[in-house]
């Protein structure tokens, strides 16, 4: 009975240690989520100067995005893909805020988003972590 006892644990101890480190990922991912919608909201409030309904609905548009995003990132596709989807949340997320800014906050953070998103793309593009097209990350070689 002992050894049945036993081997029932050593069989259910890696499935339960699986099942941890998956919640405990999911726990940063949210946290992860949460800190950097924050501070894009920060930063929109401090240089866009929102009104209280436009911080709210900024806060929504930009957590929903992060959280794409960070979908995204954890998704196994070839970074050309993982790009494009990036690239397409990104203009999804400025159409969700054009409709929430006036004309001058919204030109102003075009222009920020613009330069930033000429940065990301050339770190993207240099980054060696990616995998390539061929399904093979860096270390497979």
């Amino acid at each position: 009975m002992k050894k049945i006892r036993l081997m029932l644990m050593a069989l259910l101890l890696p499935m339960l240690l699986i099942a941890q480190n998956k919640s405990d990922m999911k726990d940063q991912m949210e946290q992860r989520v949460e800190e950097t919608a924050s501070e894009q909201t920060e930063w929109m409030k401090a240089n866009l100067s929102l009104n209280g309904d436009q911080l709210e609905d900024v806060r929504e548009i930009n957590h929903k995005y992060v959280e794409k995003r960070e979908e995204v990132f954890m998704e196994e596709e070839s970074a050309e893909n993982k790009w494009e989807e990036l690239e397409e949340n990104w203009n999804e997320q400025m159409e969700e805020l054009e409709d929430v800014l006036d004309a001058n906050q919204y030109a102003k953070l075009q222009t920020v988003k613009n330069q930033w998103y000429n940065e990301m793309r050339l770190r993207w593009q240099t980054d060696t972590r990616h995998e390539k097209d061929d399904g093979m990350e860096d270390d497979d070689y």
